[in-house]
């Protein structure tokens, strides 16, 4: 698959299990990372997110985990290419296993949700995107351990899962303080939320998104978000 240009980087993407979509695009741009100084990126996949992030942020350290190994491969020649190569760190880990004494302050993660569907035949696609190799309430787990006091966990999930995903959390006392309904075109039902989790509580922060017009083009607040990332007009 040819890669994928940004305006400040490049993303290789033949050998990642997941390439670069709207999803990843999407919680990239959304992610408030300013102040941030540790992030952690599980399921890397092409490195994308930590690309993005280490554009926006100038402080931000970036380990980036993989179980899948070819996509490891993948993202650290990504990041090697890139403008900020000494902040970003690519590993092959599961991360239910990561131990490195560690917290981060920033965690995020474009997570497999696959639930009911059957399973890919590709072993790969399907380790990278069904729920049952990753289930969600460990990593869910692993993210509190990993946590710093005052730090952020950011997701992407389809609207059907996203109850799961705040009831997971709340186990472990990690607060919905933000969360933005993405509809894919005008007049639709809502197709994905991006939710930010936080050991704080103040009052969770609702919006409401749309990536495309009726009539298919791109909406101009897609446009504005996403001006800094796409190397072409839209």
């Amino acid at each position: 698959m040819p890669a994928f240009k940004f305006k400040h980087f490049i993303a290789e993407q033949d050998r990642a299990t997941m390439k670069v979509g709207t999803d990843a695009m999407l919680l990239g741009a959304f992610i408030e990372g300013d102040g941030k100084l540790r992030g952690l990126d599980i399921g890397t996949g092409t490195g994308v997110l930590s690309l993005m992030l280490a554009q926006r942020n100038l402080e931000l350290i970036i380990d980036a985990l993989d179980i899948d190994s070819e996509s490891v491969v993948e993202a650290k020649q990504n990041f090697n290419n890139s403008s900020w190569s000494e902040r970003l760190n690519a590993y092959q880990q599961d991360v239910l296993s990561f131990h490195n004494g560690k917290n981060y302050d920033l965690i995020f993660s474009n997570p497999p949700f696959y639930q009911d569907s059957l399973r890919n035949v590709n072993l790969r696609k399907a380790t990278t995107r069904h729920e049952a190799f990753l289930p969600l309430n460990e990593l869910v787990a692993k993210v509190n351990e990993l946590l710093s006091l005052n730090g952020n966990f950011w997701i992407i999930v389809p609207s059907e899962n996203s109850e799961k995903w705040i009831c997971a959390c709340s186990k472990f006392n990690l607060s919905m303080i933000r969360f933005i309904e993405i509809y894919g075109k005008e007049n639709d039902a809502v197709k994905r939320v991006i939710y930010c989790f936080s050991r704080q509580k103040p009052k969770p922060i609702k919006e409401s998104f749309t990536i495309r017009t009726a009539n298919g083009s791109y909406t101009q607040e897609y446009i504005e978000l996403t001006k800094e990332f796409h190397d072409r007009e839209l």
